[in-house]
C-alpha cells in the first residue's frame, strides 16, 4: 500500500475548494488502496479530514506570506525557514515511509519537493490558482525572489496539475512562454451525492463561496435589493474576513440569510433553486460543479475557468463581473421561467456526469499521474 502526503496550508478563514480538495481526494485514494496523510495548518481542513477518518498532521506554516516591498528584507529569514521546513518534511517522509509527495501551497512546493527528491520520492503538485501570482516578475532580478525559487523548484516536480485551461493560459502569460511537459490540466470535481428532494414553494437563491469582495457578494446583495424578493430567499453559505461588511450591506433587506460555514453543502444546494456565483476571477469553481451535480441552473461571471464549467445559455447564464444590472436581469429571467430553470439544471447534471465526477477523474487521471503512467 503506497502512502501519500497531501499538503495544503492556508489561512484559517480559507475554506474553499482548495481546502476541501485534499479531503475528497483522500477519501477516494483510501478506497483505491492508498494510505493518504492530510498535512495542513488550516484547522477546518484538518477537522474535515479527521471526520472523514483520514490520518491528519498539523504541519508547520508561516502565516507571513507577503515578501513584496519592505518584505523583501525578510528573504534571508525566509530561506532559513525553508531549510527548517525541508528538514521537517524530510524526517516526516522518512519515518512515515511516504511514497508520493503532493504539495498544494507555495512554501510547500519548495520544501516538500526538496525533501521528496532527496528521498527519491515521486512529487506531484496541484496548483489551486496560485502559480500565476507566484511567478509574477520572475524575469526581473530584483523582484519576487520567492517566486523565482518556486519556479526553479517546479523543474524538479514530476507533474504539476493545473485546474483549468484558463489557468494554464494565465501562467503562460505570466511566464511569457509555453509551459513544459510536466504541467498537465486535470479538472477537479466532486463525488456524486445528489438525491432529488421536494423543494419548498418559495424560490431559494444560493451562493456557496467565501465572503470576500472578490467573490462578488456585494454585487449579489445589491442585485437582490433591486428585484421583487417577496417570495424569494437568498442564502449565503460561507464565511470570510469581510462577513461583517456584507451583513451591514444587507441590513434591513428582507429574506437574506447568512448561514456561515455549511458542513453539508449538497443538502443546501438540493434545497435551493438557483446558484449565483458572480466572482471577479476563478481558478476552478468547485461550487459550480457541485451545483451542476445537484441539477441547479447557474448564474455566474464570465471569467477564468467558469465558461469551461458552465455553458452559457445551456446550463446557466454568464454575466459580466462587477455588473449589478447584468445580475438583476439574469436573476429576473430565471426566477420567472420555471421551464428554463429545469432545462438548464438537467443540462448541468449531464455536464457533471460527463466531465466532473471526481471518482472517475481520480481513477482515470490522478492515479496514473501518481504512478508515472502516460
Amino acid at each position: 500500500m503506497k502512502r501519500v502526503a497531501q499538503i495544503r496550508n492556508s489561512y484559517s478563514y480559507d475554506i474553499g475548494g482548495a481546502e476541501i480538495f485534499p479531503v475528497n481526494l483522500g477519501r477516494l485514494l483510501t478506497s483505491s488502496g492508498y494510505e493518504p496523510f492530510i498535512l495542513s495548518a488550516n484547522k477546518k481542513t484538518l477537522k474535515m479530514a479527521s471526520t472523514a477518518g483520514l490520518s491528519v498532521i498539523h504541519s508547520p506554516w508561516w502565516s507571513f506570506q507577503n515578501f513584496s516591498g519592505l518584505g523583501l528584507l525578510l528573504f534571508p529569514v525566509y530561506l532559513l525557514w525553508i531549510i527548517v521546513l525541508t528538514l521537517w518534511y524530510f524526517l516526516f517522509f522518512l519515518f512515515k515511509r511516504i511514497d508520493i509527495v503532493h504539495p498544494q501551497s507555495r512554501d510547500d512546493f519548495i520544501a516538500a519537493t526538496f525533501a521528496g527528491k532527496l528521498l527519491r520520492r515521486r512529487v506531484i503538485w496541484t496548483d489551486h490558482a496560485d502559480l500565476k501570482y507566484i511567478y509574477m516578475n520572475h524575469r526581473k532580478w530584483y523582484k519576487n525572489p520567492v517566486g523565482k525559487l518556486v519556479y526553479l523548484t517546479s523543474k524538479c516536480a514530476d507533474k504539476i496539475i493545473i485546474e483549468s485551461f484558463s489557468e494554464k493560459k494565465l501562467i503562460e502569460s505570466t511566464l511569457n512562454k509555453k509551459l513544459p511537459n510536466n504541467y498537465v490540466v486535470i479538472y477537479l470535481g466532486v463525488v456524486d451525492s445528489y438525491k432529488p428532494v421536494s423543494k419548498p414553494t418559495d424560490l431559494v437563491l444560493v451562493s456557496t463561496s467565501r465572503l470576500v469582495k472578490a467573490k462578488g457578494i456585494g454585487e449579489l446583495i445589491e442585485a437582490f435589493k433591486q428585484i421583487d424578493n417577496t417570495n424569494i430567499t437568498l442564502k449565503l453559505c460561507g464565511d470570510g474576513p469581510e462577513a461583517d461588511y456584507f451583513k451591514s450591506l444587507a441590513s434591513g433587506v428582507k429574506n437574506i440569510q447568512f448561514l456561515g460555514h455549511v458542513n453539508d453543502i449538497t443538502d443546501a444546494l438540493q434545497n435551493s433553486d438557483i446558484l449565483i456565483h458572480p466572482s471577479y476571477h476563478e481558478g476552478f469553481g468547485l461550487s459550480l460543479v457541485e451545483a451542476e451535480m445537484c441539477s441547479l441552473p447557474i448564474i455566474a461571471s464570465r471569467v477564468g475557468s467558469i465558461p469551461e464549467i458552465v455553458k452559457d445559455g445551456v446550463s446557466g447564464i454568464l454575466v459580466n463581473p462587477k455588473n449589478v444590472e447584468d445580475l438583476v436581469a439574469a436573476i429576473t429571467l430565471l426566477v420567472n421561467d420555471a421551464k428554463m430553470r429545469t432545462d438548464m439544471g438537467q443540462a448541468g447534471r449531464k455536464i457533471f456526469l460527463e466531465s466532473f465526477q471526481f471518482d472517475k477523474i481520480v481513477k482515470d487521471k490522478i492515479i496514473p499521474v501518481y504512478e508515472g503512467q502516460r
